[in-house]
Parts: structure tokens; C-alpha cells; sequence
């Protein structure tokens, strides 16, 4: 992210509306990382949305970006708000309905979350600037999210 140039918006109302003024000129952005790209070119195809981020422990010759992605706790609803669970047989599998709190029939499971490792170095950590407040509560509601999901499982094992 580069503020050079960026109009100071401080004393501007932006209420209202959702487009930017032709006056204010926006902060320019730079794709640090195509998670999915990396992913992908690595023949790992990305099952649901990437919803929390974090900086990891030091490792050799740099540091790990942690991404995890949020399976929702596998639960959707229909058009009429009634919620359910879906259950899977994997990827390219079959996927079937079942009652919110009923386990999954056997061979099938809920939807997997996933964390993936990115090693970066130090430099490439000097970009990424301070997340805004929205961006660290959505963080940590995310980890929330994924701890409350393997507390859930736990308790559906036993």
C-alpha cells in the first residue's frame, strides 16, 4: 500500500454515499500474495473462503503466513432460513443434508478447514503495513470461529 499521493480524507464526508469523489484520489494497492495462485500451482485446489491470517513463528531464512479457510461449520440453509448440515464424501465426492447437531452417516464428514503455511521473508513483511481495526476483529473472529468449530467436533467425537 502506498499513501503518496492519497488525498487526506480526515475532514471529508464520505457518508451516503459509495462511490469516491472525483476529488479524492484513493491510496494505490500492490497484489502482495495470490494465495489461490500460489495454491494452485501447487495442485491444491482451495475448498472455501480464506478467512484468517497471521504471522507465524520465525523459520530458516524467513517467517510463516499463515491462511486458514472457514467451512462455516459445514452449516447452509435453504431459501426459506432453515439451517442444516452438510455432510461430504471428499472432493469430487457426494454431499448430502442432515438435521443441525445429527452426525454425518458413515463415509461421510463435515467440511474440512485448512491452514496453509507460505514461507515470506523479512522484506516482503515491510509491506504489509498495519490491518485496519475491521481487519483484526475479522481475524479474530476467524480464529474464533476455528477454535469454536474444533471444540464442536471434539464434543460431536465424544
Amino acid at each position: 500500500m502506498d499513501l503518496a499521493g492519497a488525498t487526506d480524507v480526515t475532514n471529508e464526508s464520505l457518508a451516503g454515499t459509495n462511490t469516491l469523489p472525483g476529488s479524492v484520489v484513493p491510496v494505490s494497492k500492490t497484489l502482495w500474495l495470490d494465495i489461490q495462485a500460489q495454491l494452485e500451482a501447487n495442485g491444491i485446489t482451495v475448498t472455501e473462503k480464506m478467512e484468517g491470517i497471521a504471522i507465524g513463528p520465525r523459520i530458516e531464512g524467513g517467517y510463516s503466513f499463515v491462511v486458514v479457510t472457514d467451512n462455516d461449520f459445514s452449516v447452509t440453509q435453504t431459501g426459506e432460513g432453515v439451517q442444516f448440515n452438510r455432510c461430504t464424501t471428499g472432493k469430487g465426492g457426494s454431499s448430502i443434508d442432515v438435521a443441525l447437531n445429527e452426525l454425518c452417516p458413515d463415509g461421510y464428514s463435515l467440511i474440512d478447514t485448512y491452514a496453509y503455511v507460505f514461507k515470506v521473508n523479512g522484506a516482503d513483511l515491510g509491506v504489509l503495513g498495519v490491518p485496519e481495526p475491521a481487519t483484526w476483529a475479522m481475524l479474530i473472529a476467524g480464529f474464533g470461529l476455528v477454535g469454536g468449530m474444533a471444540r464442536r467436533k471434539r464434543a460431536l467425537a465424544a
